[in-house]
């Protein structure tokens, strides 16, 4: 009795399992078209229990491992590009990055060339270059001033002298006429007393 009743339990759950079999296999292309998530809830809804187990169509797990074989193929794909582009950004990265080091060592030795000067092959700070230009324009003006101011004393000397000098030549030439005027006075007296001197003898 026992037996008979296992093997009806048995075969009722065979009949059970095909109807149920052939009726998931109804129209799977309907909704085997999603996102995979959507084709795992699909198949896992039309799929038959027994007991502990779900019991899925060959023909929809053949679909199912197509589609999750596509997908991971496409996704291999995606990922191979997106490292493919991964790769050519590190590397104009990395290109940039470069770049970006030249420009500032060179934008550092513009602005030192530009914040210092070359004074007789040595490099100064302009504002110490600056600072001696002022120092080599301040002695230039002091010299200019003085040889100004000596030149101005030398004039007035020179002046003073000529003066002097022309003082000098009336006096010479008030007492050469003076001297002249004595000596025509002494040779007058001189030849009055000569001219005496003949009278008395006679």
């Amino acid at each position: 009795m026992r037996l008979i009743n296992a093997l009806y339990i048995a075969l009722l759950s065979g009949l059970t399992l095909t109807v149920s079999a052939q009726d998931s296999e109804i129209q799977p292309s309907e909704n085997l078209n999603g996102t995979l998530e959507q084709q795992f809830d699909y198949i896992y809804k039309r799929s038959n229990n027994y007991e502990i187990y779900k019991v899925v169509s060959k023909k929809n797990f053949e679909h199912l491992k197509k589609s999750s074989l596509d997908s991971i193929r496409v996704y291999k794909n995606e990922i191979n590009t997106l490292n493919s582009k991964l790769s050519s950004e590190i590397q104009e990265r990395d290109n940039l990055s470069t770049q970006l080091t030249s420009l500032k060592e060179d934008y550092l030795k513009v602005n030192e060339e530009k914040e210092s000067v070359s004074f007789f092959g040595i490099r100064l700070d302009n504002n110490l270059f600056n600072m001696i230009i002022l120092g080599v324009f301040i002695f230039l003006g002091l010299l200019l001033f003085f040889f100004i101011m000596k030149f101005k004393s030398a004039k007035s000397e020179a002046r003073i002298a000529v003066d002097n000098l022309t003082k000098v030549e009336e006096e010479y030439a008030d007492y050469k006429r003076r001297a002249m005027e004595k000596e025509q006075q002494l040779g007058r007296r001189l030849q009055d007393e000569i001219n005496k001197h003949k009278n008395k003898e006679q």
